[in-house]
């Protein structure tokens, strides 16, 4: 426990456990493998605890694998700077708690798929030297980086499903990569509902993007001309300022060929069912510059 820290020298089986107290693990040192796959622990798991309310906190040390696969824990879960420096593995886990990896440091990454935390997580100032996957997980609120450039490793969030949304949305893309409609998707829904429009609208077009860089790699030619026409004349419908800037060129453009002698003739019409004659009703002429430019808007 906390008084007295234990050093596990090789490796520590704790596979299908089931503990109706606190697990308290604070300070313990895993040389080896630390197996908790499938164990139950009613009131919680404790790896790290603060002597101080305003000094450090104490914490356990991983230095082999770290199997967390299945693991359901409630009541309490206090992780804040453990080190992880071989693979975390928190597959499949139940957290009935808040999950917060303050200061926490994943040496090669952590897998957490399938992962249940109706209560949120938080890995904000989380450490990842590597991939953090999180796909097929769900969480009331996700919590990512703040920081405005992504340092740490690739996010993995395929079927991830989440309903708030924390983070800055640059470094989450920077860390996402991939063209994934779905999660690009959800995080847009998200950022929507919680009134965030412009962050909405940026992970919109980064996904248009992405999908027509990969119509391109792909050979769909067709769709990358369509996508790359849509995104240039119209920014993909978001904020199509440019459009008004298009639509001027080609009224001025249509303006000058009316302007023209010769260009436009005046039709003379007796009726909607009446024959025309060329010769006894048109009348060639050249338009001012303003009946030009009108003609040139209505068409």
């Amino acid at each position: 426990g906390t008084n007295s820290p234990t050093q596990f020298k090789q490796r520590a089986d704790f596979i299908a456990t089931r503990i109706g107290g606190l697990l308290d693990l604070a300070q313990a040192r895993f040389d080896g493998d630390a197996l908790f796959r499938g164990a139950i622990l009613q009131r919680g798991l404790v790896l790290s605890w603060k002597p101080d309310p305003a000094g450090p906190p104490l914490f356990a040390e991983f230095r082999g694998r770290a199997d967390f696969r299945n693991v359901q824990a409630g009541e309490r879960v206090e992780v804040a700077g453990v080190v992880f420096r071989d693979t975390a593995n928190f597959d499949a886990t139940k957290w009935d708690v808040p999950l917060i990896f303050e200061g926490v440091r994943f040496t090669k990454g952590a897998r957490l798929s399938g992962a249940a935390c109706p209560q949120g997580a938080d890995f904000s100032n989380a450490q990842f030297d590597g991939p953090l996957d999180l796909s097929e997980s769900t969480f009331r609120t996700l919590r990512l980086t703040e920081k405005p450039k992504l340092t740490d490793g690739p996010l993995e969030l395929r079927g991830a499903t989440y309903e708030h949304f924390d983070g800055n949305v640059d470094a989450f893309l920077q860390g996402f990569t991939g063209a994934n409609r779905q999660v690009l998707t959800r995080l847009e829904k998200v950022l929507r509902q919680m009134g965030r429009d412009d962050e909405a609208d940026q992970v919109y077009l980064e996904r248009q993007n992405r999908e027509r860089a990969q119509n391109w790699s792909e050979g769909s030619y067709g769709e990358w001309c369509f996508n790359a026409l849509y995104g240039t004349l119209g920014n993909y419908g978001v904020r199509p300022y440019r459009l008004l800037v298009f639509s001027a060129v080609l009224i001025w453009l249509g303006a000058l060929v009316f302007q023209m002698p010769g260009a436009v003739v005046r039709k003379d019409w007796r009726g909607m069912n009446a024959p025309f004659d060329a010769e006894n009703t048109t009348q060639i002429t050249r338009l001012s510059r303003f009946d030009a430019l009108a003609l040139s808007i209505c068409y």
